[in-house]
């Protein structure tokens, strides 16, 4: 904790930023960083259900197939 204080003291010293707006704009970062983690992961869930989807549907297709074939050559 020690070190993280005196990291934002010399953030502070260095930006003339006071170290307030230093903390909460890292805590914006944090957030946003976040949001953007937690959406990703739900696109990458979304694109893998579609993708399962997709198989799914192509084995029922060649069932189907092969089913039409057998009842048209017994």
């Amino acid at each position: 904790m020690a070190n993280q204080q005196g990291q934002l003291l010399s953030l502070e010293k260095s930006s003339g930023i006071p170290g307030e707006c230093l903390l909460l704009a890292l805590s914006n970062a944090r957030i946003i960083m976040m949001e953007t983690k937690k959406e990703e992961e739900e696109t990458k869930k979304k694109k893998k259900k579609k993708k399962k989807k997709k198989k799914k549907k192509k084995k029922k297709k060649k069932k189907k197939k092969k089913k039409k074939k057998n009842l048209l050559f017994p």
